[in-house]
């Protein structure tokens, strides 16, 4: 409570004794008060005792005899405020009436039987729901189920298969990993516009989850609820060609994004840290554009009948290819049989056998020497984006090696082996079916 005092004129009032008594008793009251709002009650004219004599404004406050003690006014403690509640993690619930029942459009308790959303306030929980950016959902039970199996179905794809599926067998029975503890957020950018099998992730109001529960015995429980996604690719228009993810080439990451006919995107160089811009637009099953913000970086993909590899270059005459996962097919990049030379033993020419995963290569060999096979594997990106390093085994004995496509290109490839004693050979190898170069060893 704040009492304002104001006053006319320009002399300084004077105080009575009354008024000097007042202003001490409320001194006193504000030194020793608390922080709590209380009402003071107006002081009343007090009697003057006969033992006070008020001091003249214009004489100096006396001092206290050594014999008297100084009183002291002792200040109320404040009190402790009490530490921030932390901020509670809000986890969106969406309730669910079982039994094949649609989303509630009201917001019961449900006898705990409800679709919980990781990652999600309740603020962000609509109905129909709208996952926008990101998705994520698990299922809470008053009693825990043996498993729960998750069918996202894209209603406007002409198949009728579920986009996704997934069957958790334990709590906390999550839409992405069947071994988390805390169910993961898929954010639709960092995924590459794919649901985790590599379907693509559409913008559009038309999805359905069902939910399986299977209960006890056999005992079952069906759900369904609508939602739609915002924040993901564009629907390619009717009967176009799809470009739209996460692609694992030959040399490079691809991440493109489809709106129509156009794309855009980025890739990264294995070993690399930068993301390098490319553009371009479909035609038919082709893709045309260039990279690097320079149109004269130009690049070609053609994409086969499945949708899940194209074929193509950079520059009108390197090989660019690759595949949405998997494996790269054989004559693209390193994979595929390989016939082999090397300086130590040039009468026993190795054929070799290459697989190629993202930046991963691995396979057999076969010299001659031995009966069984060797085997190595290597890693594309440390020594440069066209060229593995890794290590090779055949019988006991074990090296390493290096190997470089040569001209950006997967006719031939050149480089070393490295024996366990430090001995460095030459190394050699073009396709199976093409002649041995000459030269075949590098410089």
């Amino acid at each position: 409570m704040a009492i304002l005092l104001g006053a006319c004129g320009s002399a300084a009032p004077t105080l009575s004794d009354a008024d000097r008594i007042s202003t001490r008793v409320a001194e006193d009251r504000a030194v020793a008060g608390t922080l709590t709002a209380e009402a003071i009650p107006a002081v009343t004219d007090t009697p003057v005792p006969t033992t006070y004599t008020a001091a003249p404004t214009s004489t100096a406050a006396p001092t206290n005899s050594p014999a008297a003690a100084t009183p002291t006014y002792t200040v109320a403690p404040l009190p402790t405020a009490a530490p921030p509640t932390p901020t509670q993690i809000v986890i969106g619930v969406l309730p669910i009436d079982g039994g094949g029942g649609e989303a509630r459009s009201i917001y019961p308790a449900n006898n705990n039987q409800n679709v919980v959303l990781p990652g999600f306030s309740q603020a962000e929980v609509q109905r129909p729901m709208i996952f926008r950016d990101r998705i994520n959902m698990s299922v809470a039970l008053v009693q825990e189920p043996q498993s729960v199996t998750f069918e996202i179905y894209d209603n406007d794809a002409e198949s009728g298969n579920p986009v996704y599926a997934i069957t958790d067998g334990s709590a906390p029975f999550c839409l992405f990993d069947v071994n988390a503890n805390q169910c993961p957020v898929l954010t639709y950018a960092q995924n590459g516009y794919r649901w985790p099998n590599g379907s693509p992730i559409y913008n559009g109001a038309n999805y359905t989850v069902q939910i399986t529960i299977q209960e006890t015995g056999d005992n079952q429980s069906n759900w369904n609820f609508n939602f739609a996604i915002q924040g993901a690719q564009d629907r390619p228009v009717t009967g176009g060609t799809d470009f739209g993810g996460r692609w694992l080439t030959n040399f490079a990451t691809v991440d493109l994004q489809q709106s129509g006919a156009q794309v855009s995107g980025t890739y990264v160089w294995y070993g690399g840290q930068q993301a390098i811009s490319i553009q371009g637009v479909v035609s038919g099953s082709t893709l045309s554009g260039f990279f690097a913000g320079d149109a004269s970086k130009t690049f070609t993909f053609t994409l086969d009948q499945s949708g899940q590899s194209f074929d193509g270059n950079w520059g009108g005459q390197y090989q660019w290819c690759g595949v949405r996962s998997g494996p790269l097919p054989d004559g693209c990049g390193f994979s595929g049989f390989w016939e082999s030379m090397g300086d130590y033993a040039p009468d026993y020419p190795p054929t070799m056998q290459v697989t190629q995963i993202g930046n991963q290569i691995q396979g057999t060999f076969q010299n001659g020497i031995f009966e069984a096979p060797g085997t190595f594997q290597g890693t594309i990106g440390p020594a440069g984006h066209y060229t593995a390093v890794g290590t090779w085994n055949i019988d006991r004995f074990s090296g390493q090696f290096r190997w470089t496509l040569v001209d950006y290109n997967s006719q031939q490839m050149q480089g070393y082996s490295v024996n366990a004693d430090g001995s460095q050979h030459q190394w050699c190898s073009w396709r199976s079916g093409l002649s041995q170069p000459t030269p075949c060893f590098g410089e």
